[in-house]
C-alpha cells in the first residue's frame, strides 16, 4: 500500500516572501538569520541558487554575487504558523496531514485511491493544489513514512511512487542522510565507504548497532517497516455552521427572518467560545419548489453581532423570490478572524467608534452594493491626480496597508479628475501672468504664487514636467494652473473653495 504521501516544499521560505511581498519572479530573494554575530544566508530561492549563493554563506558574499536581490531577515515563526495554516488546508485533499517543520507535510491517503483513481491522480491534485499558492514541491509515495520523505528529498525524480515490494530496492540507491540519521554519524559512515542506504543495509546488524548508536538502525527500520514511525496530525477547525428546518414552507417574511436571527445567534454563540469574529456569512434558504437560495454577506470587521448581521440580510431577502416558500435555514461563517476583547472607559471610545463606522459601512454594502462604497486613498505618486484614488471598501481595519506619504506643498481643496486646457496672457514672454482663462473668458490675475516645479514619472516617458502657479482672479478666487515644460501648453488643474 502506497498510501503515504510526503511533500518537500523546496523553496518554502522565498515561495512566502515573494507571494507575501509580490515580488517579480525575476527577482532574486535571499533570506537571512544571525548566527555567531554575524548575518548568514538561511534560504534562498533557485535564482540565487543557481548564482552560486547557499545556506551558510555570509550575506555580504550573497549581494556580491546577486547584488539586485531582495534581502530580509527571516522569519521562522511566521513561517511554522502558515504551515501549519497550509496543512489544515490540505484537509480538503486527504483526512490526515502532519507537519514536518521547517518545511515538509505528511499526507495520510490511505483510503483515497478509490476516490482519486490512483495514487498518481492524487499527487497530481496535490501539486495543482501547491501551484496555485505560488509553491514548488516534490511528492512522494511510499508504504513507510520514512521512505516517502527520503524519496521527496533525496530521490531522482520530483513525483515518486514506490510499493512494498520493490522499497528497498529503491530506497538502497539513496544517500545515508535520506534516513535523517545525525550527519556526525554520517560522516562516520563515509569515512569507511559507506555512503548509501544499500551499503548500509549490508552492514551487519549487531556491529552496526554497537558502533554507531540504536538511531540508525531505528531510522532503518522506519524506512524498511520493521518500526513504527508515529506522527502528530494537525486537526482542522470544525466548521461554524447551524440549521433550522420547518414543519412546513412559509413565505412570510418576518417568519423566515426569526428563523434567520436563531441561527445567526447559535452562530455567533460558536464564535464567542472560540474568540472569532465573521467576515463571510452565508445563509442559504432552503424552498420548497426551488433550488436552494444562497445569501452571502461580507462585514467589514470582524463581527459577532447577530442583529446587525440579520438586518444585512434582510436588505437582500427583500428583493428575492421565495416560491412556496421556505423549509428551513442553514447557516455557515466561511471567513474568520481573531478577535480580541477591549476594555471600555469613560475616556477612550475610539472601538466604539470604529464599530459604528464598520456597521455603517456594512449597511451601505448591502443597500448599494458592493461595488459602490468606496473611500479616498493616498498612492506612492508625486503626480497630484495620480496620489489619491478612491478603493473599495472590503475591509474597515488597515492593519499590515503601507501609507502612502502626504504630497508636499500647498494643495487646491478642488482637484479636478482631469486637467483641463486653458489659455493664459502674460504680460512679457517669460513674464508674470496677466490674464487667465476661467469659464470661458478672460479674468484679469491680481495676484501670482509660483512656479512650483513637478517632474513627470521617469517610468512614464510620455509624461513632461510641469510648472504650477497659484493665481487669484479679480473676482477673489484662487486657481491652480500649470504649464507643460516641454509643449508650453497651459492647464487648469483645481481651485481652492
Amino acid at each position: 500500500m502506497t498510501g503515504l504521501l510526503y511533500v518537500y516544499l523546496t523553496r518554502w521560505d522565498a515561495d512566502l516572501v515573494r507571494r507575501q511581498r509580490q515580488i517579480s519572479p525575476t527577482r532574486a530573494i535571499v533570506l537571512a538569520q544571525a548566527e555567531r554575530q554575524r548575518d548568514v544566508v538561511a534560504a534562498c530561492c533557485d535564482l540565487a541558487d543557481g548564482a552560486g549563493v547557499h545556506r551558510g554563506m555570509t550575506v555580504a558574499h550573497a549581494r556580491a554575487l546577486v547584488p539586485e536581490a531582495h534581502i530580509e531577515p527571516i522569519d521562522r515563526a511566521l513561517h511554522d504558523r502558515l504551515l501549519r495554516r497550509l496543512a489544515r488546508r490540505m484537509h480538503r485533499l486527504v483526512p490526515i496531514v502532519a507537519m514536518d517543520a521547517p518545511d515538509g507535510l505528511l499526507l495520510d491517503a490511505r483510503g483515497c485511491e478509490g476516490i482519486y483513481g490512483s495514487i498518481g491522480q492524487l499527487i497530481s491534485s496535490v501539486r495543482t493544489h501547491l501551484q496555485a499558492m505560488g509553491l514548488r514541491a516534490r511528492i512522494a509515495a511510499a508504504p513507510t513514512w520514512a521512505a516517502a520523505r527520503a524519496l521527496a528529498r533525496f530521490g531522482p525524480c520530483d513525483e515518486s511512487v514506490t510499493t512494498a515490494p520493490v522499497l528497498r530496492r529503491t530506497l538502497s540507491t539513496l544517500p545515508v542522510e535520506a534516513l535523517g540519521v545525525d550527519p556526525d554519524i554520517v560522516r562516520r559512515l563515509a569515512r569507511v565507504g559507506v555512503v548509501n542506504i544499500g551499503q548500509l543495509m549490508a552492514l551487519p546488524r549487531t556491529s552496526l548497532g554497537a558502533r554507531y548508536g540504536p538511531d540508525v538502525l531505528l531510522r532503518l527500520d522506519q524506512a524498511l517497516g520493521d518500526a513504527i514511525e508515529t506522527i502528530e496530525p494537525v486537526h482542522a477547525h470544525e466548521p461554524i455552521e447551524a440549521e433550522r428546518m420547518l414543519e412546513g414552507p412559509t413565505d412570510r417574511l418576518d417568519d423566515i427572518m426569526l428563523v434567520v436571527r436563531d441561527v445567526l445567534e447559535t452562530l455567533t454563540a460558536q464564535l464567542h467560545r472560540r474568540s472569532l469574529g465573521g467576515r463571510w456569512w452565508e445563509i442559504t434558504l432552503v424552498r420548497s419548489d426551488l433550488d436552494p437560495l444562497v445569501l452571502m454577506i461580507h462585514t467589514s470587521r470582524p463581527s459577532r453581532d447577530a442583529a446587525h448581521v440579520c438586518a444585512l440580510f434582510r436588505h437582500r431577502l427583500d428583493r428575492l423570490p421565495l416560491g412556496f416558500g421556505v423549509e428551513g435555514v442553514r447557516g455557515r461563517v466561511r471567513i474568520t478572524a481573531r478577535t480580541r476583547d477591549e476594555q471600555q472607559s469613560a475616556w477612550e471610545r475610539e472601538h466604539v467608534k470604529q464599530a459604528r463606522i464598520g456597521t455603517l459601512i456594512d449597511t451601505m454594502k448591502a443597500r448599494l452594493g458592493y461595488g459602490c462604497v468606496r473611500r479616498p486613498a493616498l498612492r506612492g505618486s508625486h503626480i497630484p491626480e495620480r496620489a489619491q484614488v478612491y478603493e473599495r471598501v472590503d475591509r474597515l481595519d488597515t492593519r499590515g496597508r503601507a501609507e502612502a506619504p502626504l504630497p508636499a506643498g500647498d494643495r487646491p481643496s478642488i482637484l479636478l479628475r482631469r486637467p483641463i486646457p486653458t489659455d493664459v496672457s502674460l504680460l512679457l514672454p517669460d513674464g508674470p501672468i496677466a490674464q487667465v482663462r476661467l469659464e470661458g473668458r478672460m479674468v484679469r490675475v491680481v495676484r501670482c504664487i509660483g512656479p512650483e516645479r513637478i517632474e513627470g514619472e521617469w517610468w512614464r516617458a510620455s509624461m513632461p514636467g510641469r510648472d504650477y502657479f497659484k493665481v487669484q482672479a479679480e473676482d477673489g478666487r484662487w486657481v491652480w494652473i500649470f504649464r507643460q515644460v516641454q509643449t508650453a501648453q497651459w492647464f487648469t488643474h483645481g481651485q481652492w473653495g
